[in-house]
C-alpha cells in the first residue's frame, strides 16, 4: 500500500489570544502524485492548514497546537522549516511577498544558495527550474520589469529549485488576469501529470482548476468535512457547497445541477466547457431554445464620466493611457477589464485626480480633469482598493467609517447617524469597536466600501472586488452595490472576473497597452471576442458553451449566465 506524503492527524490550532480554534481536529492524507484542491469559506482555516503543512506553524507562529502533521513520514514538530523546505514548497497568493532579490536568476538561486550547495549545482537548478515554468528567457531581467504572471512563475521556479516533491499553492492566481491564471493552472497540470509532483491548491476561483484536481477537499469551521474524487463530490454536494457553504463551483457545474433539477441529466457530469457542450449536443433532439427578450434601451442622459483623447505618460516614457475617449452614464455598472499593466489603474487614477493628464481632456461628475483639485474629485469619486488593509487608518470599525466625515467637519449628530446607517447596511454593527485588521476578509471588503459610500459619491470605483472572496461574500457585496446603484450611484468594477461582468455589468470597457480596444455590452463583447485586440481575455463559461453549440448548428441564443440559458430552454416531453 502506498504511504501518504502528507498525513494530518487530529490537528487543532489556536492563534495566540483566541478562544476558538482556527483548526479543529483536522484529519487528511495526500498520496504521492495526487492533485488535491482545497476549498472553503473565507476564515475556515485553509491558509492556517497550509502554514501547518510547511512547519511555519508551530515553529514560526506561536499558539496552542494539538495533533500532528507528517511530511514524507517526518513529524513537522520534530523538524524545522529549513529542513522541510526540501520536501514541501509553498507559493503564496502575492508573489511580491516572497520575492526578495533584484534579478530573476538570483531569486531562483536564493533557496539552493541558502542550503550551501556548490555554485555549479545552484546554476543547474536555476536553469532547470526556469525551463520547467517556461521562463528561461527572463533569467537576467530585473524582478520589477516582469509581469504579475511572470512573477508568479518565478516564485514557483524558486520553489522548484529546492526540489521538493510536494507543491502547495495558496490562492496563486488571485492577482492575475484570466489568461495569466489559465497559464499558471496549466503549469500546475504539467508539474503534476508530466513531472510527477504532488500538488495541493487552495483556491476560490475554481473554474479553471477544478477539472485538474483528482480530489476535492471541503473545509468548514476549521475542519475537513468532505473529501473525495472531484467530479463525484461536486455532483453529490454541489448544491450544499453553493447554498450552505457559500462557495463557488465551476459555472458549468452549477448549470448542470440546475438542469438536473429539470430532469435534464448531463453525462458525464461536466466540469469543463467542452464536457458541457458535448453532453448538451447529445441531448439536442430533446431540447429547444427560445430567443431572449431584447435588452432594455439605455436612458438618455449626460455622461457622468467623459474623456476625449485622454493620455498619460509616466516620466520614464511609458505610455500608460493612450488617447482614450469614452462616456459612462449615470446609473451604469461598468466592468473595466484588461490584462495586468493594460492601463486600467492609471485611467482610474486620472478620474480621481491622482495623476494629471499629459494631453486630452475629461470631466467626472462635472469636474474638469487637470483643472480640479484632488479633494474636489474625492467628494465625487469613491475608490475601494483591491486590498482593503491599504486604506484603513484608524483602530476601530466605527471610527473608520466616521473618519472622512470628521475630516470634513460634519456635525457630530450627522456623523453618528451616517455611521449607524452604513454599519447597518453592511452588517457590521457588532464589529463597531473591533480593530479593522481583525475582521474577516469579507468584512474588510464591506468596511472598505462603507468608508467610501458614507460620503455619497456620485461614482464608486472598486479595484478587484472579488479577490480572495468566496461566493457568499461576493453575493453579499454585489447585492449591496446593486441597491446603491439603483439609488443613483454609478459603479465601476475594475476586474478580471468575466463571470462577474456577465452577471452584473451593463457595459464593459476593455483596455490593452493603454488603449481602449472595446466598449459595449457583455453580449456584444461575446460576439466581438475574436476581433478584440487583447491577449488576456476569456469568455464567460456559459457563453462559451452556447458558442460551441452554435458552431455545431444548434440555435442557442447568446446567453451569458446560467439564468439566461435556463430561461431560453424549452424541454420537450421526450426529455422527461
Amino acid at each position: 500500500m502506498t504511504e501518504p506524503v502528507v498525513k494530518v492527524t487530529g490537528l487543532t490550532y489556536y492563534y495566540p489570544g483566541e478562544s476558538e480554534p482556527a483548526l479543529r481536529d483536522v484529519n487528511l492524507e495526500v498520496l504521492p502524485g495526487e492533485f488535491v484542491l482545497i476549498i472553503g469559506a473565507s476564515g475556515c482555516g485553509k491558509s492556517t492548514l497550509a502554514l501547518a503543512l510547511n512547519g511555519i506553524i508551530p515553529h514560526e507562529m506561536e499558539g496552542r497546537i494539538g495533533g500532528h502533521v507528517y511530511i514524507n513520514g517526518q513529524d513537522t514538530r520534530q523538524s524545522t522549516v529549513y529542513a522541510l523546505a526540501t520536501s514541501i514548497g509553498i507559493v503564496f497568493q502575492d508573489p511580491d511577498s516572497q520575492l526578495c532579490s533584484l534579478y530573476v536568476e538570483d531569486e531562483v538561486a536564493f533557496g539552493p544558495a541558502n542550503l550551501m550547495m556548490a555554485p555549479a549545482e545552484i546554476m543547474g537548478r536555476v536553469t532547470h527550474s526556469l525551463e520547467a515554468v517556461g521562463e528561461s528567457g527572463i533569467r537576467r531581467k530585473l524582478i520589477y520589469e516582469i509581469s504579475g504572471g511572470q512573477k508568479q512563475r518565478v516564485a514557483i521556479a524558486s520553489i522548484l529549485a529546492m526540489e521538493p516533491r510536494i507543491l502547495l499553492f495558496d490562492e496563486p492566481t488571485a492577482n492575475l488576469d484570466p489568461l495569466g491564471a489559465v497559464k499558471v493552472f496549466e503549469l500546475m497540470r504539467r508539474l503534476n501529470q508530466d513531472l510527477g509532483f504532488t500538488v495541493i491548491v487552495i483556491e476560490h476561483n475554481v473554474d479553471s482548476v477544478m477539472s485538474l484536481a483528482s480530489r476535492l477537499v471541503l473545509m468548514d469551521g476549521g475542519s475537513v468535512i468532505s473529501s473525495g474524487p472531484t467530479r463525484a463530490v461536486i455532483q453529490r454536494e454541489g448544491r450544499r457547497i453553493t447554498s450552505q457553504l457559500g462557495l463557488r463551483i465551476p459555472q458549468i457545474s452549477e448549470l448542470a445541477l440546475r438542469l438536473a433539477d429539470q430532469q435534464i441529466v448531463l453525462d458525464p457530469f461536466p466540469l469543463t466547457v467542452a464536457e458541457a457542450a458535448d453532453a448538451l449536443q447529445r441531448l439536442a433532439g430533446r431540447l429547444k431554445f427560445a430567443p431572449l427578450p431584447p435588452s432594455p434601451a439605455p436612458v438618455a442622459a449626460a455622461p457622468i464620466i467623459e474623456t476625449q483623447h485622454l493620455t498619460f505618460d509616466y516620466p520614464d516614457g511609458t505610455h500608460a493611457v493612450r488617447a482614450v475617449s469614452l462616456q459612462i452614464y449615470p446609473g451604469e455598472v461598468i466592468g473595466l477589464v484588461g490584462k495586468n499593466g493594460s492601463g486600467k489603474s492609471t485611467l482610474t487614477s486620472l478620474w480621481m485626480g491622482l495623476n494629471q493628464p499629459s494631453s486630452g481632456q475629461g470631466r467626472v461628475a462635472g469636474c474638469s480633469l487637470g483643472q480640479t483639485t484632488t479633494q474636489a474629485l474625492a467628494a465625487q469619486v469613491g475608490y475601494v482598493f483591491q486590498y482593503p488593509e491599504h486604506q484603513f487608518v484608524t483602530e476601530a470599525v466605527g471610527a473608520e467609517v466616521a473618519f472622512s466625515l470628521k475630516a470634513k467637519k460634519r456635525p457630530a449628530a450627522e456623523v453618528e447617524e451616517r455611521v449607524q446607517n452604513m454599519l447597518a447596511l453592511f452588517g457590521l454593527e457588532k464589529q463597531r469597536h473591533k480593530h479593522p485588521l481583525r475582521l474577516s476578509m469579507g468584512q474588510k471588503r464591506r468596511l472598505s466600501v462603507a468608508t467610501m459610500l458614507v460620503l455619497d459619491p456620485a461614482v464608486l470605483i472598486l479595484d478587484e472586488p472579488t479577490t480572495g472572496q468566496d461566493k457568499k461574500n461576493i453575493d453579499n457585496i454585489m447585492d449591496i452595490l446593486l441597491r446603491i446603484n439603483q439609488q443613483g450611484t454609478t459603479i465601476v468594477l475594475v476586474t478580471h472576473d468575466l463571470n462577474l461582468v456577465a452577471r452584473y455589468c451593463t457595459r464593459l470597457l476593455v483596455m490593452d497597452h493603454g488603449e481602449m480596444v472595446f466598449q459595449g455590452t457583455p453580449r456584444e463583447y461575446g460576439a466581438a471576442f475574436d476581433s478584440i485586440r487583447s491577449d488576456a481575455l476569456v469568455l464567460p463559461d456559459v457563453y462559451a458553451v452556447g458558442r460551441a453549440l452554435r458552431l455545431r448548428g444548434l440555435p442557442v441564443p447568446e446567453v451569458l449566465t446560467a439564468d439566461e440559458l435556463l430561461a431560453s430552454l424549452k424541454v420537450t416531453h421526450a426529455a422527461l
